[in-house]
């Protein structure tokens, strides 16, 4: 069975969009998070353990064949089999109730750990040398904080953990004592709208944010695990001022 179990990877922010989705009568905080990373190619046995000898193999030209396989060492596959193979690929494997945490240092309260969130639009891009760009989209409910925590890393590298089967998470969680849960945020009716005014207030404090993050966009592979708490404030006050305000 097809499986992603990618724990505490180095993925870039590619994108992050916000969005009130109507559940019935009420509106729900939803974002998408587009993700993107390179691993070993090993990570396609996750998928299919069939899709590595389909893109990979050993080439007497550029490879020592005659290597003796070692037991209990997995066998290196680093070069690929279609050169001309027209890449990127798309897994149409869809995959809920996912689990994605991007951890905050040591500060186990400020993670940003989204459950039940889905997994999908995956794509694969082999590489010559044994390295697999992939590419997922994780769809998921936030609350404001944890959106604005991702606003501020987009197009930043940051450790991340992407889980389709998180059943050893989900019962660590269901152990702990209910006060350490973030409490659950009430949503917004359908007809309630944000005030023009807040929304304004919002929109500058993300713009804001975003320019402040600029400087470190154009520094390849930085990696950003500390967010900017003082930014990341002053955007969930305006949010809470705007809820208020519709209320």
């Amino acid at each position: 069975m097809s499986e992603l179990k990618l724990i505490n990877v180095k993925a870039k922010v590619a994108h992050v969009q916000g969005r009130q989705e109507l559940n019935g009568d009420e509106y729900r905080l939803a974002c998408d998070i587009r993700l993107e990373m390179d691993l070993p190619n090993r990570v396609l046995d996750q998928l299919d353990t069939r899709l590595l000898e389909t893109f990979y193999w050993r080439n007497p030209a550029l490879v020592d064949t005659k290597t003796e396989t070692i037991e209990g060492v997995e066998q290196v596959y680093p070069n690929l089999r279609f050169e001309h193979l027209h890449m990127p690929l798309k897994w149409n494997e869809r995959f809920d109730e996912g689990l994605f945490v991007m951890p905050h240092g040591d500060e186990v309260d400020a993670d940003v750990r989204l459950g039940e969130v889905k997994i999908n639009e995956i794509t694969l891009f082999p590489k010559e040398g044994g390295t697999v760009h992939l590419s997922v989209r994780i769809q998921a409910h936030p609350d404001e904080e944890d959106l604005v925590r991702m606003f501020t890393v987009m197009q930043r590298v940051v450790t991340v953990t992407v889980d389709t089967d998180p059943e050893d998470e989900e019962e660590q969680e269901s152990e702990a004592p209910a006060a350490e849960k973030k409490p659950a945020r009430g949503r917004r009716k359908k007809g309630e709208a944000v005030p023009e005014e807040q929304v304004g207030q919002i929109a500058q404090a993300m713009t804001e944010a975003q320019q402040k993050a600029e400087p470190n966009r154009k520094k390849k592979g930085q990696q950003a695990d500390v967010f900017d708490d003082g930014r990341v404030e002053q955007i969930k006050e305006a949010m809470t001022a705007g809820e208020g305000a519709s209320q």
